[in-house]
């Protein structure tokens, strides 16, 4: 049973190894896919639950559950830290968002009468 809490150690020294050389988003996404994904090597361990003896299972799981968790919080640091460094370097001003339209002229004198008169109508109760 030593062996299976080895193997449990060993996945946590290479997922914290691995996630300490990301330095991209697409290899911190490859990261994620690799340990934290439905297919992932975490996931995969919880398999080593069904293996064990009844007695060690509580045991067992308690450690796989701590390492996942080790796992995440690494995981979401990273990425919580690569999105700050990526948004301190970017600049805020988008070039392809269309610009405030310019306004051409004014509204005609009598028609600002007419206006004013409408909504003073209007008001008053005239439909």
């Amino acid at each position: 049973m030593a062996d299976v809490f080895a193997q449990i150690d060993a996945l946590l020294s290479d997922a914290l190894s691995e996630l300490a050389a990301v330095r991209s988003a697409d290899a911190l996404e490859q990261f994620r896919i690799k340990y934290l994904g439905s297919n992932g090597l975490v996931k995969g361990s919880m398999k080593l639950l069904g293996q064990a003896a009844k007695e060690q299972k509580p045991a067992l799981g308690q450690r796989l559950n701590a390492v996942k968790e080790q796992i995440t919080a690494a995981f979401e640091a990273t990425k919580q830290a690569q999105s700050q460094d990526a948004t301190a370097d970017r600049d805020y001003a988008d070039v392809t968002e269309p610009g405030t339209p310019l306004r051409l002229g004014k509204k005609h004198i009598l028609m600002k009468v007419v206006d004013e008169l409408t909504e003073l109508f209007g008001r008053m109760g005239f439909a």
